[in-house]
């Protein structure tokens, strides 16, 4: 007898674990959505202190909104790693910055890794304003765990940022 409870416990526990170990199914795929970036407070930094060029910096950070209601922040990093003219930029008077971006969200968080061009001087460029950048979804963590995909940010002349994340099925 102790040996058949023992083995219906064994067989519960091993269902649980199955569907714990499998986490998202197809009916927990992450909806694509789009929030909206308040102007961010950025820091720049001068590496050698002779003006803008490679290995400046600037880190940043700023609330995020979706659908008008306050949804969390989100903290980024840009690296300059191309001075301009950059080959391929959109202008010549755009370097590259190498970018991170942590959204931190009520249910988890999303990182975002890739490049853009963008001044040096910090101005908002034209490119940015008219198709924006994509960057990659690298991951996440809580309801965001194992996220992939695509984030499409263009920049509006105050500032903001409007942020679509199309995430992969």
């Amino acid at each position: 007898m102790r040996t058949k409870s023992l083995l219906g416990v064994v067989g519960i526990a091993m269902v649980a674990s199955v569907v714990l170990i499998s986490g998202c199914g197809e009916d927990d795929e992450l909806e694509d959505f789009t929030a909206i970036s308040a102007k961010p407070d950025v820091t720049s930094v001068d590496a050698d202190g002779d003006g803008a060029d490679v290995g400046d910096y600037q880190t940043f950070s700023t609330t995020v909104t979706k659908d008008g209601k306050p949804f969390g922040d989100v903290y980024g990093l840009k690296l300059a790693v191309g001075a301009p003219p950059v080959d391929g930029a959109p202008a010549a008077d755009l370097g590259l910055f190498q970018n991170q971006l942590t959204f931190v969200l009520p249910d988890g968080q999303i990182m975002i890794a890739g490049t853009q061009y963008y001044t040096l001087d910090g101005s908002i460029p034209q490119n940015s304003l008219d198709g924006g950048e994509y960057r990659a979804i690298i991951g996440g963590t809580g309801a965001y765990a194992g996220a992939k995909g695509v984030l499409h940010t263009t920049s509006k002349p105050d500032g903001r940022r409007v942020q679509e994340f199309d995430f992969d099925d």
